[in-house]
């Protein structure tokens, strides 16, 4: 069994019927000129076989009728209607259908010439002609185009059935036959370019979703590239401003050094410059963490001894290490590095501070080795360079 098609959304459904209208009235003057200039060929076969009021009755009615589809194709250009207000000019766009088909129905009655084959014959098919215009123009629109059709073909093929005359029972059989393919062609095109309409109003709504999504993340992007510009300002204001009194309390700190020669003075001193360094250094680090993240940072890669790294932090960290009772070794190593200085010594310093912060005994020890032997080898290639 195929599985149940899901439900189709109403606004498209709406939207695939207001197109459907809307393509049969743009093609009302196509219709109308085709029905003016087959019924001319018409009243000129029948005036002299058919009675001059009956073809003038049925003239003007086919006249009147042109007139108010010309007034209605005026007019719905004008509207130019929604989805919602195209139900009512469907509707009247099936009732002129609708009417049409009794118009021309009736020709097949009351233009039949008895025992007249030559004109039966051009009267079929001047109703086959008839039905073919209305297959590419009308059956897009199936409410309109299937009443059309059989009003149009079935009073005639009725009235020569009724005859009992062969030749005119012969010619309903093409002419069934015209009204079933006619049927069956309309209701393929109508699904056709039903499904043509479906998908485009599909893709128009995938695009529009799409774009919606694009604006969403430029607009997301643009939010967060302006918030990582507003950080970096920020830390760069206040990396400015902080360092204003900092520069100041270590110029107090030396002034008071050269002045007191009191050991615990010097000391004093000594403690405020290395919070003052620290400070510095952390400033240092919040600046470039928010260039990190905004992508302002650029390494200046070199090659450099890691050693050098190690021991500088050694000396720096080891009075912190002692605080706590620990011991900080750093192994010795020959290795060389490829990179930015400066970035790596701040990354092993946070490092080497975290073990120390959170290590309760013992002792913390910090070092360096290769790893591969293709690195082995490239880094011995590089050797210890000035």
């Amino acid at each position: 069994m195929r599985p149940a098609a899901p439900a189709e959304d109403g606004s498209l459904r709406d939207k695939v019927r207001a197109e459907q209208i809307r393509t049969v009235y743009l093609h009302s003057p196509t219709t109308t000129i085709g029905s003016l200039v087959a019924g001319a060929f018409l009243v000129w076969m029948a005036w002299d076989k058919v009675a001059t009021g009956v073809i003038a009755s049925w003239a003007a009615a086919l006249l009147l009728h042109q007139a108010v589809r010309v007034y209605h194709y005026g007019a719905y250009l004008r509207a130019n209607p929604s989805p919602a207000e195209s139900v009512r000019w469907g509707r009247l766009y099936i009732g002129a259908a609708v009417i049409a088909g009794l118009i021309w129905g009736a020709s097949g009655i009351f233009f039949y010439v008895p025992d007249g084959i030559v004109e039966q014959t051009y009267l079929a098919l001047i109703l086959f002609g008839i039905v073919s215009l209305t297959i590419p123009s009308i059956s897009i629109f199936a409410p309109a185009f299937y009443p059309l059709v059989v009003l149009v073909l079935t009073p005639f093929i009725a009235r020569c059935l009724a005859s009992g005359n062969k030749h005119e029972i012969a010619l309903t059989i093409p002419l069934g036959i015209a009204l079933v393919i006619g049927l069956m062609f309309g209701r393929k095109v109508n699904l056709l370019v039903d499904e043509a309409i479906r998908r485009r109003f599909e893709n128009v709504e995938l695009i529009e979703a799409l774009s919606r999504q694009k604006e969403i993340a430029e607009a997301a992007r643009a939010q967060a590239e302006a918030a990582n510009r507003s950080k970096t300002q920020f830390f760069a204001a206040a990396n400015h401003d902080l360092r204003q009194p900092l520069h100041a309390l270590g110029l107090m700190a030396a002034a008071l050094s050269e002045r007191s020669r009191d050991p615990g003075v010097t000391g004093l001193v000594a403690g405020i410059n290395a919070s003052v360094e620290a400070l510095e250094e952390l400033f240092n680090e919040l600046l470039d963490m928010s260039k990190l993240d905004a992508g302002a940072v650029k390494p200046e890669l070199r090659d450099f001894p890691v050693s050098r790294v190690l021991e500088r932090l050694r000396l720096e960290l080891a009075p912190e290490a002692a605080e706590k009772g620990l011991r900080l070794r750093v192994m010795r190593t020959r290795a060389w590095v490829h990179s930015d200085p400066v970035l790596l010594e701040r990354i092993l310093r946070n490092l080497i501070s975290n073990a120390i912060r959170y290590t309760a005994r013992g002792g913390v020890l910090a070092g360096v080795r290769r790893r591969g032997t293709a690195l082995g080898r490239a880094a011995r290639r590089r050797g210890p360079r000035r």
